[in-house]
């Protein structure tokens, strides 16, 4: 089984994630957020940003939820540049494609709500 599997990615000519999991399942994008006059809550956060930057990560993830982007798991990356009263926030994130190839995404939780 294991030779069959191994000649077959070798005639193909692709790698073992893109056979197994399929290509282009999970793309990763960028989105950029100018920021100015923000709500309390988005103030809160870009202000615990400033003074540390530990908390610029769930800024950005709090900002691409705001936004109803749709995103696996929260900001991948994060970059924020403050340019006087305008903040900009740069979200990296990860985005399920599906396809024929990819694996199913599963509810974590177990049957019947327990």
């Amino acid at each position: 089984m294991r030779i069959t599997l191994a000649c077959v990615l070798v005639l193909f000519g692709c790698g073992a994630d893109q056979a197994l999991l399929g290509k282009d399942c999970v793309s990763t994008e960028d989105q950029t957020f100018d920021i100015e006059n923000p709500d309390t809550p988005t103030a809160f956060k870009i202000e615990q940003c400033r003074v540390d930057v530990d908390a610029c990560a769930p800024l950005c993830t709090y900002v691409l939820n705001e936004h109803s982007v749709s995103s696996q798991s929260g900001a991948s990356a994060c970059d924020v540049e403050f340019e006087g009263a305008v903040t900009h926030v740069k979200a990296t994130y990860s985005v399920f494609n599906g396809g024929p190839n990819c694996p199913i995404e599963e509810d974590d939780q177990a049957p019947g709500g327990f």
